[in-house]
């Protein structure tokens, strides 16, 4: 704690100002966010030496607390990320930023059968709602895009993941061993 204290007139009654380093700050980070995601959040201000964070009811504060960044993984419900900065001349001002949750992606998948048992000419396909940027994992590995072709019978699962990093569906799809009469 440090202050210097200058009389301004003598009425049994001292004035002082009080010195302080710590600036106020902002809050960065995503302002939207997938339930079950990842996201850091960073403290800007200057001169404090703890921080006191609160997140909306669901999410979870991986890593962090007590620092000027924090982890999360995000619950289901939107509201506000909040941090009360403590410097050596004790706590300042709650700094809060809101944050909305972005809707789930949803996917349909088809398929088109192989022609007989033993061939490898079906396909499956996998549309993702809303649309966006993703990339698509199969395994086994038959492909890394949303349509994959030249397909034996069996299972094949895809995962997809939105631009954000955000992990938004695994489906399988099975092309069925038909033999044509």
């Amino acid at each position: 704690f440090a202050a210097s204290f200058t009389p301004r007139r003598f009425n049994g009654t001292i004035h002082y100002t009080q010195n302080s380093s710590s600036s106020g700050g902002t809050i960065t980070g995503p302002l939207s966010m997938c339930a079950g995601s990842t996201q850091s959040y960073t403290f800007t201000g200057l001169g404090w030496t703890s921080y006191t964070w609160t997140v909306p009811a669901g999410t979870t504060i991986t890593s962090g607390q007590g620092t000027a960044t924090i982890t999360i993984t995000a619950g289901s419900t939107p509201g506000n990320i909040c941090v009360t900065p403590t410097g050596p001349c004790g706590p300042g001002a709650q700094v809060c930023l809101a944050v909305t949750l972005a809707p789930s992606p949803t996917s349909t998948q088809t398929s088109t059968n192989v022609s007989c048992n033993g061939g490898n000419n079906g396909s499956a396909t996998i549309t993702a709602s809303p649309s966006g940027s993703y990339t698509y994992t199969w395994s086994p590995n038959v492909g890394s895009t949303a349509t994959v072709s030249s397909l034996t019978a069996g299972t094949y699962t895809v995962t997809m993941i939105a631009s954000q990093n955000l992990s938004a569906a695994t489906v399988s799809v099975t092309p069925y061993a038909v033999c044509a009469p």
